[in-house]
């Protein structure tokens, strides 16, 4: 079904739309144009076209990627329209286009890569499957037709994919399994003739990491099999336990709860503390409060990596809040804790706190994290649909995300997605690498 394309000019960036807002999983981009245009799709829905944008001074260099897109007759359009333009002007149309489609082929090809490489841009993908799903896409890119000059460059991305694969460490090697493993072998002979056709040099690298890393692994799934050993082991050691060890150690842990409720019952009461944690990162506060000008904290649940607990002043003025401290997140046994000298001017009141991987970066107010966490929902339940996996779950919680955070349509959207799930053309003929890790 057509649309019309309404373009506006903002801040000297020229924006062409079909006027259909993000889902709740967001969007996922793909740069054409050596960079130059800006071309998103819906991530849930990766088939249906979002905006283009170029700059107003690159669409020279845009215009072979928008003819690609769009034809002759909208990119003559936007040329003509572009002569005139003024920032701030009202939006105009330059045509209809089908959103599912573009001159050179379904737009689903592109939102598949768009996806693709959102996924191996992750910040915790599986190295094996991330450098092979680098070479999948550089190839998918070098593919292409139309002068699209999409980038990263295609054999850009399948020399960086094997600089990956060469430098595996023992223990990223983890054999692939099942239909991950399938989908390898049968993309393989694809993967080699694109590679050799471009670059012969790479193509023979690739056959001797094929050699050396993944073809011990063979066609079997042993992935299984390690599990079913490690249960068996577990439950034989459970059979072998004495009786009588349950019922200590359930008495010494209550005489350890007893204690510390004692302890807890006859030490001052001090005010809690509220911890942000990032988006997407399932943290949980043990306790965080105000001691002697230091901020001391315990927390759970944060991943293994570098973490580091800050401290801002609320600015009375309604300003933004003013970084206090800032101090290393250790990691032990039992989570992580933090002491941050905040000073002896600040009270309980006065504090924002947060867990941030990137110390510098800003403040972010509860309603952009509230927004961010359910993008990051949206996309966690946009993989599990891609995977053919039950999503259901997945979605509803999605959609409670975004009525916390202020946005009923977008959860209507997501509690659609959750009877009807949203599944590319691609995803079960040629799926992401990424999605079947």
């Amino acid at each position: 079904m057509n649309a019309t394309l309404e373009i506006h000019l903002a801040d000297g960036l020229v924006v062409i739309s079909t006027g259909r807002p993000p889902g709740p999983a967001g969007v996922s981009a793909l740069w054409l144009s050596d960079g130059a245009v800006e071309l998103l799709v819906d991530t849930a829905e990766p088939h249906r076209l979002v905006s283009v944008t170029t700059d107003l001074g690159d669409l020279d260099r845009s215009e072979p990627s928008l003819h690609s897109l769009f034809g002759p007759m909208v990119t003559d359009s936007i040329a003509a329209w572009a002569a005139t333009a003024s920032d701030g002007a009202p939006p105009a149309s330059v045509g209809t286009h089908d959103p599912t489609l573009t001159v050179i082929g379904p737009m689903s090809r592109l939102g598949r890569l768009a996806v693709g490489l959102d996924e191996v841009s992750s910040e915790d993908p599986n190295p094996l499957v991330e450098a092979l799903a680098m070479v999948d896409l550089g190839c998918d890119i070098i593919n292409l037709v139309g002068d699209l000059r999409v980038d990263p460059a295609g054999q850009a991305l399948v020399e960086t994919g094997l600089d990956r694969l060469e430098h595996l460490r023992d223990e990223d090697r983890e054999p692939p399994g099942g239909r991950l493993w399938q989908q390898i072998l049968r993309r393989r002979p694809g993967w080699i003739e694109t590679i050799s056709d471009r670059r012969p040099d790479l193509s023979d690298r690739f056959s001797s990491l094929w050699d050396r890393i993944l073809a011990p692994y063979g066609e079997t799934d042993r992935r299984q099999t390690t599990v079913d050993d490690l249960t068996m082991v577990d439950h034989a050691r459970l059979l072998m336990m004495p009786a009588a060890a349950p019922m200590a150690a359930a008495e010494m842990a209550a005489a350890e709860i007893a204690d510390a409720a004692e302890a807890s019952a006859a030490a001052p009461r001090t005010p809690q503390l509220e911890v942000l944690f990032p988006p997407g990162v399932s943290g949980r506060k043990v306790s965080a409060t105000l001691e002697r000008h230091h901020l001391v904290t315990h927390l759970g649940g944060l991943p293994d990596g570098s973490w580091w607990l800050r401290a801002f002043r609320v600015d009375a003025t309604g300003g933004p809040p003013r970084l206090l401290a800032v101090a290393p997140l250790v990691g032990d046994t039992w989570g992580h804790s933090g002491i941050a000298l905040v000073g002896p001017d600040v009270n309980s009141a006065d504090l924002l706190v947060d867990v941030s991987r990137h110390p510098a970066e800003p403040w972010t107010s509860t309603a952009t994290r509230a927004s961010t966490e359910a993008v990051i929902l949206g996309r966690r339940a946009a993989r599990t649909s891609r995977a053919g996996a039950r999503s259901t779950e997945s979605w509803e919680e999605c959609a409670r995300a975004w009525t916390d955070a202020g946005d009923p349509q977008r959860a209507l959207q997501a509690q659609s997605f959750a009877d009807r799930p949203p599944f590319p053309i691609w995803a079960d003929t040629d799926p992401l690498l990424t999605d079947l890790a």
